[in-house]
């Protein structure tokens, strides 16, 4: 997130930031900040809106400001649903190819785990992408794209059937893969890696700014 920042806004983003600003709107006036510095600008908040000149102050009001989003939030709700134990791997995991399901592969950090993963010829059978699309050649296309946009695309992973893409979305029951779909990856995926995101409403205003 910060590297893509620092590309976006060409502002020098400190590491740590998206740990000083756990909510996005703190990241987003951080941005601001940052961007109004580099101009010779000192900061200052956005003027208010009419529709907040209007707002009406109480009980009614209080009630339609959303609770600050934390980054994190989602892995305290994930642990309620998780099983006390899971099963082991098989005794001959470490010693055969196995397939990998990834997600997150269109983002910056995800287009260098797919290629990190397909260059492990030995190890790595095949990887499938999940990736939100109106269809699979959408989708491939979708991650060519970024793939290729960052140096580390090869055609030869999809002409030897190394990496498959299936539609789906994170957001949705089953990823959006139906139960066939869903069976299908729970059977033939050994490894795990989600490397992906849920991207709400509120993170399209980060680059609603620029």
């Amino acid at each position: 997130m910060i590297f893509e920042i620092r590309k976006v806004y060409v502002v020098e983003a400190p590491l740590g930031l998206v740990f000083e600003q756990p909510t996005i709107s703190g990241l987003v006036k951080a941005v601001d900040a940052l961007r109004q510095g580099d101009l010779g600008i000192p900061y200052e908040p956005a003027p208010p809106t009419s529709a907040d000149r209007l707002a009406v102050p109480g009980p009614a009001a209080q009630k339609k400001i959303a609770a600050p989003l934390e980054y994190g939030q989602d892995y305290e709700s994930l642990l309620e649903k998780l099983e006390p134990s899971y099963e082991a791997p098989p005794s001959d995991f470490d010693q055969r190819p196995v397939t990998v399901f990834l997600t997150g592969a269109t983002g910056f950090l995800g287009a260098f785990v797919m290629q990190d993963l397909l260059s492990k010829k030995e190890r790595v059978k095949k990887v499938i992408c999940l990736v939100r699309g109106k269809s699979v050649e959408q989708s491939l296309a979708r991650l060519k794209e970024g793939a290729t946009d960052r140096g580390v695309w090869e055609d030869d992973w999809v002409e030897s059937g190394r990496l498959e893409v299936v539609v789906g979305d994170l957001g949705l029951e089953l990823f959006g893969l139906g139960t066939e779909g869903w069976n299908t990856i729970a059977n033939e995926a050994d490894v795990v890696l989600h490397n992906g995101a849920l991207v709400s409403k509120p993170f399209s205003f980060l680059s609603s700014v620029h």
